[in-house]
């Protein structure tokens, strides 16, 4: 098993306000350096959840999130406060999350085994799936229950990015009908930016959207997983 070994930096550079950060680990090799400086909500909310590798996933993408941040900012990790709201209930415990006072958007993901987090100056959500996940047909189009396996994950975790950023709900999904991918996994739906990517090995599948640069420009994004598939580099290379 290789070790995820993160190395924080205080003051490094920002990629450029057009840009979005993305990083991904394997839950299991996460070991950051320096452990971020979790809320006393986070820290509660981690601690009721029953199965070790569901606190552990929540952990881990928690902590992902303040490094895309940081990595977006050119920021210390450590001095990022995340924080959520639901709108419904006013709970602080779930919702969508934000950076206290960083006029940024931010994302994050877990599921069994694989964290995600994605951070930009635009709306952004992101999604993370288990490669064996079973999608169920009501969640996909007509035309999309002919996929394979993996197919059908990537059709899920986009739509599950679209839901992050406001675009569609879960009971859409039967009819939310996605163009068809460029060779790279890339795609445009309704002004948002549309990226699906299968990890090494097919372990996993990462989805990402965010809006459209004005005038039909590509914005850049910047996928910190690297050769390794365990590896997330918070501050570059």
């Amino acid at each position: 098993m290789t070790t995820t070994v993160i190395e924080p930096v205080a003051g490094g550079d920002a990629v450029g306000v057009d840009a979005v950060v993305v990083h991904w680990c394997r839950v299991a090799e996460f070991r950051p350096s320096i452990p971020p400086v979790y809320t006393d909500t986070e820290r509660t909310r981690a601690a009721g959840l029953r199965r070790p590798e569901d606190r552990a996933g929540y952990l881990a993408a928690h902590a992902l999130v303040r490094y895309a941040a940081a990595r977006l900012l050119g920021a210390d990790p450590l001095s990022l406060i995340l924080r959520q709201h639901c709108p419904e209930c006013g709970s602080p415990r779930h919702g969508k999350p934000r950076m206290e006072g960083v006029p940024i958007e931010v994302s994050l993901s877990h599921t069994r085994g694989f964290a995600a987090a994605a951070a930009g100056f635009r709306p952004v959500g992101v999604d993370i799936e288990s490669g064996d996940a079973e999608i169920p047909d009501v969640a996909l189009a007509p035309g999309e229950a002919s996929l394979s396996r993996m197919g059908r994950v990537h059709r899920w975790v986009l739509k599950e990015s679209l839901v992050k950023v406001g675009a569609a709900t879960l009971d859409d999904f039967p009819g939310l009908v996605l163009p068809p991918p460029d060779p790279y996994g890339n795609g445009r739906w309704h002004g948002w930016e549309l990226h699906s990517r299968s990890l090494p090995g097919d372990v996993a599948v990462l989805g990402i959207a965010f809006a459209a640069a004005p005038g039909g420009r590509e914005m850049p994004w910047i996928a910190e997983w690297g050769v390794d598939p365990a590896t997330v580099t918070p501050t570059g290379t």
